[in-house]
């Protein structure tokens, strides 16, 4: 994702809320299985969200937090905090944000099938936004450069602000600035500036909303499918097509 920061960094809040809600869980004497168990969820969902590999909705943040004996206004400051991660697309003045993103990520179910028809709408709904675009690297094409890199570049109104680069893997988390001394060994904004152009050209913005529907419907039909027994929250995460 490219696009004009401004405000507060939303990887702080990101990094700030699952840091929280892991010491959250620590103090609380609980092991992942058993908070999984408890909130009956699978337990690869909890780690997820620990990790900041998915976003968590208020009410889970609510009842997660309960289960912790949070008190109250304790509970208040960190769904303040989850909230401000979605204010930023809204704000006034809003900043402006491009995201692509691979098939595989719009295909894989994780959390069962209602909260990913819930995601696909949200998606829509937010490209819908003025100062948003969304777009898709249909399986079609292949291998492309990034493939397996995610990231997040920052782009400043003032010219003399530099391209900022944001990076996250196993084994950790990485800002790098353009042309930074100490950084002058390290990977360049630039090129990965590049490589989202290029991206642009190969997944076209109009055909967002149709993909985005067609895979809505695709999860509409396994709801239905009789080989989903036990409620559709429960469904192992699967996966539609080649993986990315």
């Amino acid at each position: 994702m490219t696009g004009v920061a401004a405000g507060p960094d939303p990887t702080v809040h990101r990094r700030r809320l699952r840091n929280e809600l892991r010491k959250a869980r620590e103090s609380a004497g609980r092991t992942q299985r058993d908070v999984a168990a408890a909130m009956d969820w699978s337990q690869s969902k909890l780690i997820r969200i620990e990790t900041g590999a998915v976003n968590i909705s208020t009410n889970d943040l609510r009842a997660l937090l309960a289960h912790y004996d949070i008190d109250p206004a304790r509970i208040n400051t960190l769904v303040d905090l989850r909230m401000q991660r979605q204010e930023i697309i809204t704000r006034d003045p809003a900043p402006e944000l491009h995201f692509i993103m691979d098939e595989a990520v719009i295909r894989r179910v994780v959390g069962g099938l209602s909260v990913a028809r819930r995601q696909l709408r949200h998606l829509l709904e937010m490209n819908q936004q003025d100062n948003v675009t969304m777009r898709v690297v249909s399986f079609s094409r292949g291998i492309y450069s990034k493939l397996r890199v995610p990231y997040v570049l920052f782009e400043f109104p003032e010219s003399e602000d530099e391209d900022v680069l944001y990076l996250e893997n196993p084994t950790g988390e990485f800002l790098i600035r353009e042309n930074s001394p100490e950084e002058r060994d390290q990977v360049d904004p630039v090129n990965y500036l590049g490589a989202f152009w290029q991206l642009e050209q190969i997944a076209p913005r109009d055909d967002f909303g149709e993909l985005i529907e067609k895979v809505a419907a695709s999860l509409e039909r396994d709801s239905n499918s009789p080989l989903q027994t036990g409620g559709e929250d429960h469904a192992e995460p699967v996966l539609e097509g080649p993986p990315a």
